[in-house]
């Protein structure tokens, strides 16, 4: 089960908004931006040691990079 970091001020409406973070217990992290509840900019995805960087555009990812180490 992933574990929802997000203050109670970043949210509008009921909706996500402002920056949060998600984490599992295997370690693996989400951080991104919310805008109405849709994901929007970068975000960072941190999984078995490996970062990967998306792009978000109205909820909708237009780029996905992982990055070595």
């Amino acid at each position: 089960m992933c574990k929802n970091i997000m203050n109670q001020k970043q949210y509008k409406n009921d909706m996500k908004n402002g920056e949060g973070l998600f984490k599992w217990p295997d370690g693996c992290r989400f951080q991104s931006n919310w805008v109405d509840g849709k994901l929007q900019g970068e975000s960072k995805l941190i999984e078995n040691g490996i970062m990967t960087i998306g792009e978000w555009l109205n909820n909708k990812c237009v780029k996905w990079e992982q990055l070595n180490n």
